[in-house]
């Protein structure tokens, strides 16, 4: 009886060079997107920390003012906010300098803007010795009523943070067109 041998095939296994060039082409284009999507939100992610971290922060101000039965306030400028303490003995207001109340500086493309009651007001009217706070907390945890946004210089609101002096503070994003 004749046995068939199974006929194996001359050809080398591997890749051919072909094949390889389809791969790396195919990688390549698959790393340019991952790449190119995570390099578009970069701008977002960054003024979405500096809305939510400002809103903890007004949150624990909140917080703080109903502990210690005192008055605090919240001061905006374009590119910064502090917080202070209210002295009714001296009937000044005392800046805060310990973390997590200290002043902080805005970095980026972002600029804050606050409304107060409806009427959106101006930083950098007065000088800094007559600086008032623009938004006050009071000891029974009521909150002056507030919107105080993140805006990109051209005025496109990234980030919305208001009260409206009772409910909890609320973090929302605007609308962007990116």
């Amino acid at each position: 009886m004749r046995t068939f041998a199974s006929r194996t095939s001359k050809r080398s296994t591997g890749f051919s060079l072909l094949e390889i060039l389809v791969v790396i082409t195919i990688m390549g284009v698959l790393t340019g997107v991952v790449v190119l999507g995570f390099t578009g939100n970069d701008l977002r992610q960054q003024q979405e920390g500096i809305a939510e971290q400002l809103s903890q922060r007004l949150s624990l101000v909140r917080q703080r003012s109903l502990q210690r039965n005192k008055t605090w306030g919240l001061v905006v400028d374009l590119t910064e906010y502090s917080f202070a303490e209210y002295d009714p003995v001296n009937q000044v207001w005392i800046p805060q300098t310990e973390r997590p109340f200290g002043p902080y500086s805005i970095t980026g493309e972002v600029e804050l803007a606050v409304q107060v009651e409806g009427e959106t007001l101006v930083a950098g009217d007065t000088s800094e010795d007559e600086r008032q706070p623009e938004v006050l907390f009071f000891a029974s945890g009521e909150i002056t009523p507030f919107t105080l946004t993140l805006e990109t210089p051209d005025r496109e609101v990234a980030w919305s943070i208001h009260s409206d002096g009772l409910s909890a503070i609320e973090m929302t994003p605007g609308e962007l067109e990116r």
